[in-house]
C-alpha cells in the first residue's frame, strides 16, 4: 500500500511495519487515514504521524475514523519508510506538547 505524506518520495511498509501493523491490529483504513490525514511532527531523524482533529478539514472532523484514529501514531523516516506503528494516546499529547 503507498500513502503520501508531502514527501518526496511515496511512502511504502517496511517489513517491521508491517509486521508490527498486524501484531497490534492497525486496521488498513486506519493506517490510510493517518497517512493521509494525519499531522507530521519531526522528532529526530524520522516523522512522528497521528491524527490530530483541530487540523483536520471541519466536514471529516465528527466522522468515526478520527475516533477509531485518535492514538494511532506511525513513525515515518525521511524516505517515506513506515518504520513502526502504536497506540498511545499520551505519546501523541506529550508530542504535540513538544512541538
Amino acid at each position: 500500500m503507498k500513502a503520501t505524506l508531502d514527501f518526496k518520495n511515496p511512502c511504502y511498509r517496511t517489513r517491521h511495519f508491517a509486521e508490527r501493523a498486524d501484531q497490534r491490529k492497525l486496521p488498513v483504513d486506519v493506517e490510510q487515514f493517518v497517512a493521509t490525514w494525519g499531522t507530521r511532527f519531526r522528532v529526530r531523524d524520522c516523522f512522528c504521524v497521528f491524527v490530530v482533529r483541530e487540523n483536520l478539514p471541519p466536514q471529516i472532523r465528527k466522522s468515526p475514523i478520527v475516533d477509531r484514529a485518535k492514538g494511532w501514531l506511525m513513525i515515518v523516516a525521511h524516505d517515506g519508510a513506515l518504520v513502526t506503528c502504536f497506540f498511545n494516546e499520551q505519546t501523541c499529547k506529550r508530542i504535540r506538547r513538544a512541538a
